[in-house]
């Protein structure tokens, strides 16, 4: 009676121990599913982030480019194109004036000795 009794702890002794182990592989592959999804929150948080910033920026572009000082710049500065009271000033070069020469210097070759170019080949300096 006692060896059955016995065998009976060791039997549910031996089934407590194999579903233990199956309880603790289903928690480490819930922990590595946790901070898989974790690590991608985070990746995506942050990318939100950028995103709205991107937005923010964006929305005052837009602010500025439907304004009227946006369009007077538009106008007056990238277009040169002027207003009723402007008066146009336009700069006029003298026909008479000799243009100036642009001398381009020329380099002049250094001198190296033969053992230091064997020196560059071989150590790269």
């Amino acid at each position: 009676m006692q060896s059955i009794l016995r065998h009976k702890k060791q039997i549910v002794v031996v089934i407590l121990l194999v579903l233990s182990f199956f309880l603790l592989m289903d928690l480490n592959t819930r922990l590595t599913v946790l901070f898989r999804l974790s690590r991608t929150y985070d990746e995506m948080k942050t990318s939100i982030y950028d995103l709205e910033s991107t937005k923010q920026v964006l929305v005052t572009q837009i602010a500025f480019a439907t304004s009227d000082e946006a369009v007077r710049r538009f106008a007056n500065d990238d277009r040169k194109w002027y207003q009723e009271n402007d008066v146009p000033v336009f700069p006029v070069q003298d026909p008479n004036a000799t243009p100036l020469a642009y001398v381009q210097p020329t380099p002049t070759p250094m001198a190296v000795d033969h053992w230091e170019k064997w020196w560059a080949l071989f150590f790269g300096g």
